[in-house]
């Protein structure tokens, strides 16, 4: 528990960001395969198709969130390197890009997850469209 709380503490802000990202779309994924399941007609399977597939698309959202959270990180490590003694500059330097790089990581591994997740749904909304019934002859 203490490594979560150091990478919450040493990622910054960015890492709610990422978080909250996260769970968005931990939360939309049963609606979403829900939706696939059923819909498997007409309109409705379009509407199905659309939003599963938005959905994937949504799962990038923490992966850009890190991204965005890292090049802040390295802008901030190189504004603070400016004030700091030349002796000790690589040495922080170091230390300072590799904390930078905490929310990029996290916003990564958490894609990732998600991206398998989504795997499901985009399959279901994907599959060939259900035949229509037949109607009894007679």
């Amino acid at each position: 528990m203490q490594d979560v709380a150091w990478w919450f503490a040493s990622g910054g802000s960015f890492m709610y960001a990422v978080l909250t990202a996260g769970c968005a779309c931990t939360t939309l994924w049963v609606p979403v395969l829900v939706m696939a399941l059923l819909l498997r007609k007409g309109s409705g399977r379009r509407a199905a198709q659309a939003v599963t597939l938005l959905y994937a698309a949504g799962t990038l959202l923490p992966l850009a969130l890190g991204a965005m959270g890292w090049q802040i990180g390295l802008a901030n490590v190189e504004q603070a390197l400016a004030y700091v003694d030349p002796d000790q500059a690589a040495e922080l330097e170091a230390y300072g890009r590799a904390e930078a790089s905490v929310p990029l990581r996290f916003g990564s591994v958490t894609t990732i997850l998600l991206a398998f997740g989504a795997l499901v749904p985009v399959l279901l909304a994907l599959r060939p469209a259900a035949d229509a019934e037949e109607a009894p002859n007679g």
